[in-house]
């Protein structure tokens, strides 16, 4: 096992974990603390304290999986080399809080760093966590980490932006089970991806275009057409419910809604795109757009 300097960046080295290659001797005879060990080559990812990161079952290789839970006892018995670092990650609350980037792709708990370290080989990160370019190589990796790019150059999610331009297109008639299903995720995994990706939460965002859908209707809808059949039409289920969007978006009642609109409202809601559409509750002071194209939130 390689013996990494830890001491420079204490907080970095709680996020950053390094993937190991290692050759493991099998056992068919029973050991006093195993019956069975598998032969091969494996890989398992520790922390810098030894200790094994685990993978939700759905998210790793199999023999991954299966090391990542036992590796605590394995690590002492028989390995026929030694162990090789192939890799290194960071975890997805160490992107975040150190450069204000969401993971590439939620569903992975971990992040590679030749994924965030712009123009370096894993050979030259190798290089400098051994320490054989460097005294110290955790002083020097979180130097070049400080260096990754900025978010400007982070490409928003595209599958995310499709599940948002769908609920704009239909006035947030979707629920968000149909969404993640939709998306081949679970419903949490989408959950936390819409909001890394689109900037509030998928049921925040489903609200807005529902009421951006009714105030389309009222604004071009046909004559004769009361607000409890729009309203209906919209999705909304009784009065209460068209009245708490109301309150939150409009910051009007039902019965000033006319006024409302003729006043200029509809603008702020009729957005082409996800891209302009505003959160704000009433238009009284400065609002802030749902920007997509950023990901430091």
């Amino acid at each position: 096992m390689l013996e990494f300097q830890r001491t420079s960046i204490p907080e970095l080295a709680e996020h950053v974990a390094f993937v190991y290659r290692m050759h493991l001797d099998g056992s068919e005879e029973p050991d006093r603390r195993h019956t069975h060990l598998p032969n091969g080559t494996f890989e398992v990812i520790l922390d810098l304290k030894g200790r094994a990161v685990h993978h939700g079952v759905s998210e790793a290789p199999r023999p991954q999986a299966f090391l990542g839970g036992m590796f605590n006892k394995l690590f002492h018995l028989r390995f026929s080399g030694p162990c090789d670092v192939v890799g290194a990650v960071l975890r997805p609350g160490a992107v975040h809080r150190y450069f204000d980037l969401p993971p590439d792709d939620l569903q992975c708990t971990l992040t590679p760093l030749e994924d965030l370290w712009s123009g370096a080989s894993m050979d030259a990160i190798r290089a400098i966590l051994e320490g054989k370019e460097h005294s110290d190589p955790m002083e020097e990796l979180g130097r070049i980490l400080r260096r990754v790019p900025r978010p400007g150059t982070y490409t928003p999610d595209p599958l995310m932006r499709a599940m948002a331009e769908r609920t704009r297109r239909t006035g947030g008639a979707d629920r968000i089970e149909t969404l993640a299903r939709k998306a081949h995720l679970s419903t949490r995994h989408f959950r936390r991806r819409f909001k890394a990706a689109i900037g509030m939460p998928a049921k925040e965002y489903g609200r807005l275009m529902r009421m951006n859908h009714f105030v389309r209707q009222c604004v071009s809808g046909g004559p004769g057409m009361s607000v409890v059949e729009r309203a209906e039409r919209c999705g909304y289920y009784d009065g209460s419910h068209l009245r708490k969007d109301l309150t939150r978006y409009l910051g009007q009642e039902i019965t000033d809604l006319d006024r409302t609109l003729h006043a200029g409202a509809q603008a702020f809601f009729l957005a082409s795109s996800p891209l302009s559409t505003s959160t704000g509750r009433k238009p009284e002071g400065p609002t802030k757009g749902l920007d997509t194209g950023r990901c430091d939130r």
